[in-house]
């Protein structure tokens, strides 16, 4: 270990011509500086510590949520950015009392906290990339796609967890033989570092890529796969499975690619205290990233609707009247529970009827059609929307019944299968889907009925009497 073990009392006024690289990384500013860096990120954190947990809080009380498998691996990415996120929050709370690094024992505490939690955001992104890329593989080639179950996730979740652990360890512990461990950047955080030519060697040839480069370039080549196979899917769930899948590539290039850059490129080669600043900027870019995954997980609607209640229930509670506070608090939960059922129930039941008359409850239904009756195009559409429960047509032959299920449960691309995945698509990315889709459906499906109309009432007006009586 360099002789200036993990904290160090070298300031930027102590360094000289000859300072090498080493001290240079290790020299603080001013105790004022200090105090004020760390209150600004001990505020930061504090916002970024609540919206986590709020969005923990909001996923894990909801079953209908926690039904999901995806929904799973947001939880498994919220956890780490909170843990890091609380922990320097207590971290830089307490270092600005003193307006200096609390203590050595803290530097190795914060060090360990820090690698576990970058270390599980960056492999359980990865771990999210991969199924994601299989999905629209096996979907892209008209396969079954089967989401991984909860406790598959939980498994994943767990050895990802454990080898950040063991990882984190190697680098806070003084492993003897291991040219690894913790020490002061600038008097400001606590991290694994280099202080010779092997530490550097272990530091950017084993340790980086371990905890950074392999799941961040692993996460960009599936990227970059999905676009060079065009495995996009169609218009109507481009959007939902876009913000999905984009978010983790966003997180990797937009957050956790500066923060490197600036902590461990930029910064040590600026001088002392324009560099104390910019690993100060580094540091609330990389604890922004938590703010970010919390803004963009809302964005899925179930999740959306669980933060929107708990958030409800935090600010007002059982205030006012049961009639208003209560009510409105129980129908948000009603909608958080029912999910995507009662949504796609909806829009299919739209899809399906005429508005006019779905409105309009007291208008009467047209009869059945008798036996041995001609069913024109019109009776078949206008009937088919009232028809009881259970009943059928003998007349309808069942080849004309089987092509009308396709109809409605055919795809408006070549793209996938709906039957087999599109109600994993409901299920991992919400309900936005739900109406351009049965909008699109909705199209082509009356597009095609007035096209058949027209056709069939050409055939008739052309029709002899003989043959319109052969019909009936």
């Amino acid at each position: 270990m360099p002789e200036w073990g993990r904290l160090s009392d070298m300031t930027v006024e102590d360094l000289h011509a000859n300072s090498t690289g080493y001290g240079i990384s290790t020299a603080a500013p001013s105790d004022d500086v200090l105090r004020l860096q760390f209150t600004l990120l001990a505020t930061v954190n504090a916002v970024v510590a609540i919206s986590c947990l709020i969005l923990l809080v909001s996923m894990l009380r909801s079953a209908k949520v926690r039904e999901q498998s995806f929904n799973l691996y947001l939880v498994a990415i919220a956890f780490p950015d909170f843990i890091m996120a609380f922990g320097c929050l207590l971290t830089c709370a307490m270092s600005a009392s003193t307006a200096t690094y609390f203590s050595e024992s803290m530097c190795g505490f914060q060090s360990w906290y820090l690698v576990w939690a970058i270390a599980s955001n960056c492999w359980v992104n990865a771990v999210i990339s991969h199924q994601v890329h299989k999905m629209l593989k096996i979907s892209h080639n008209r396969g079954r796609y089967n989401p991984p179950t909860r406790a598959y996730v939980a498994k994943q979740v767990g050895c990802v967890y454990v080898y950040a652990a063991f990882l984190a360890s190697i680098s806070a512990w003084a492993i003897p033989g291991v040219p690894l461990e913790s020490g002061s950047y600038r008097g400001f955080v606590c991290f694994p570092k280099t202080y010779d030519t092997a530490s550097t060697i272990v530091f950017w040839l084993v340790f980086c890529p371990l905890y950074l480069f392999i799941p961040a370039f692993f996460v960009l080549w599936c990227a970059a796969d999905i676009w060079r196979k065009k495995m996009i899917p169609p218009v109507c769930r481009r959007r939902a499975l876009a913000i999905y899948f984009l978010r983790i590539v966003f997180v990797f290039i937009g957050m956790w690619f500066p923060y490197f850059i600036l902590a461990f490129i930029i910064g040590p080669s600026l001088p002392s205290l324009e560099a104390a600043w910019v690993l100060w900027a580094a540091c609330v870019v990389a604890h922004l990233q938590g703010l970010v995954n919390v803004v963009l997980c809302a964005g899925k609607r179930d999740i959306r609707m669980c933060v929107l209640d708990t958030v409800s229930l935090l600010t007002c509670g059982y205030c006012g009247s049961e009639k208003v506070g209560g009510k409105e608090r129980r129908e948000s939960t009603r909608l958080t529970s029912v999910g995507s059922s009662a949504i796609s129930f909806l829009n299919k039941r739209r899809s399906s009827t005429d508005i006019t008359s779905f409105v309009d409850s007291a208008s009467p239904k047209p009869p059945a059609p008798e036996p041995h009756t001609t069913i024109t195009p019109d009776m078949r559409a206008k009937s088919s929307i009232d028809k009881e429960p259970g009943e059928k047509w003998d007349e309808q032959p069942d080849e004309e019944r089987a092509s009308e299920q396709d109809e409605i449960q055919a795809t408006p691309s070549h793209w996938g299968r709906r039957d087999s995945n599109e109600e994993v698509f409901r299920s991992m990315l919400g309900e936005e889907l739900d109406d351009e889709l049965d909008e699109i459906r909705d199209e082509e499906l009356a597009t095609k009925h007035e096209t058949e109309d027209k056709e069939e009432v050409t055939k008739q007006d052309e029709a002899s009497p003989k043959d319109v009586d052969e019909a009936a």
